[in-house]
Order: C-alpha cells, then sequence, then structure tokens
C-alpha cells in the first residue's frame, strides 16, 4: 500500500519541484512512496531531528528517515553498493512522516569537525513539491 502524501505546505522550505529534479532522485522518491524493496538499498539511518524545526528533535508522533540520493556520474564522491547502485557520498534525501502524511526534503550530508568525523549537523533543507 503506498505511503500518504502530506497535503501539508512547506513553501517557507526552498521548495524543489520533483518534476525538475534528475530522473534517479524522482525513481527513488517513486519507490519510497510506493514502498518498493528497491529502495531500502539507499536507506542510510532513522533520525530525530526534524527539517522544519532547524533539525530539533521531534515528537513521538513524527517519524525521520534519511537516504542516500542516487549519485550522478559527475560527483567526486560516492560509493557503488552491493547491488551495483551507486549511491551519492554528500547528497541525502529526507522523509518526514507525520499523521499528515509524509513529506520529501533534500539536504547534505552533515558537516565534518576538525577531528575528519561527522558532526552530525544538516544543512538546510529544501522542501520537494510533489505536485510541481
Amino acid at each position: 500500500m503506498p505511503l500518504t502524501l502530506s497535503t501539508r505546505s512547506y513553501a517557507q522550505y526552498n521548495p524543489r519541484p520533483k518534476s525538475q529534479l534528475n530522473a534517479d532522485l524522482r525513481w527513488l522518491i517513486d519507490a519510497i512512496v510506493a514502498e518498493d524493496p528497491r529502495a531500502e538499498i539507499y536507506f542510510n539511518h532513522a533520525d530525530d531531528r526534524d527539517p522544519t524545526l532547524a533539525w530539533n528533535k521531534v515528537g513521538l508522533v513524527t517519524k525521520m528517515r534519511v537516504y542516500y540520493q542516487p549519485a550522478g556520474s559527475n560527483e567526486l564522491e560516492y560509493f557503488k553498493h552491493a547491488t551495483g547502485n551507486y549511491l551519492s557520498g554528500r547528497r541525502r534525501l529526507v522523509t518526514r512522516t507525520d499523521s499528515d502524511g509524509t513529506a520529501f526534503f533534500t539536504t547534505n550530508h552533515p558537516e565534518r569537525g576538525a577531528n575528519g568525523l561527522t558532526n552530525n549537523n544538516y544543512g538546510a533543507a529544501a522542501w520537494i513539491n510533489m505536485a510541481a
């Protein structure tokens, strides 16, 4: 059974029309909505921070999932999954699910601290307008 898409507008979050995303990212979004198991190879981790709350922690009713975006052929940082798919080392797709449904956002990989490890601070999120 496909996911229910959120009807809420997140227009204040730098909206990007889905129709203008690259074909691989559109496929991943459609696969997530359709609950296609092939989307799971892109799954990175669940999170408790919300892009609509400046990455602050969410309550118990909001669920966040972070996915690797499919890598483009011109990316400098990527890795090859055992399935042969290429995953971006820098870009992420975030789903935000609450009682209203699921919304999609893009963001970057967390920044690296002075020690070279990620500090888990994501950049600004851009809402994906599924209707455009």
